[in-house]
């Protein structure tokens, strides 16, 4: 079995689903410290009972959210590096809770998901990587095929 991460940026919940069931995800773990969005479908109840409807559990898992300080201070500087730092130290204190999800990759296919579409700029990326780190487990990461538009919009502006 296996860890994944998916973002539900620019993806409409028909497509996320079809998605999750192309690679057989289990069980979405929510990342996000406040299970609510914009995006329609996404928020905790209807996104919980569209995933059950398709046979997939839900498990809003609220440690593993960003907390607000690191959040609020990224959203002010945008300094990518100092986020990963300071999640990074909060994510020492969940030592266990690590070390759970990773038990459970282990023994079905998890996703966790946050809203970004980029891993590489979501703390989903971050709690990946410490469970790669200390568990030797891989994490897929996820990118649902109207997402590559989103990507590929992002890159151009990078490159300007």
């Amino acid at each position: 079995m296996s860890l994944y991460s998916i973002g539900y940026e620019a993806v409409n919940e028909k497509d996320f689903i079809i998605c999750l069931k192309q690679y057989k995800i289990n069980t979405v773990i929510d990342v996000r410290q406040n299970p609510i969005s914009r995006e329609p479908g996404f928020s905790r109840i209807r996104l919980q009972l569209a995933l059950m409807i398709s046979d997939i559990k839900y498990e809003h898992l609220l440690q593993f959210g960003c907390p607000t300080f690191i959040r609020d201070t990224y959203k002010k500087n945008q300094n990518w590096e100092q986020y990963a730092q300071e999640f990074n130290l909060y994510l020492k204190s969940l030592q266990s809770e690590v070390a759970s999800l990773a038990t459970r990759a282990s023994h079905e296919n998890i996703a966790l998901m946050c809203f970004e579409a980029n891993h590489n700029y979501c703390h989903r990326s971050l709690i990946c990587a410490e469970i790669t780190k200390r568990f030797n487990m891989p994490a897929t990461h996820i990118m649902v095929q109207s997402q590559e538009k989103v990507a590929a919009r992002y890159q151009r502006l990078l490159s300007v």
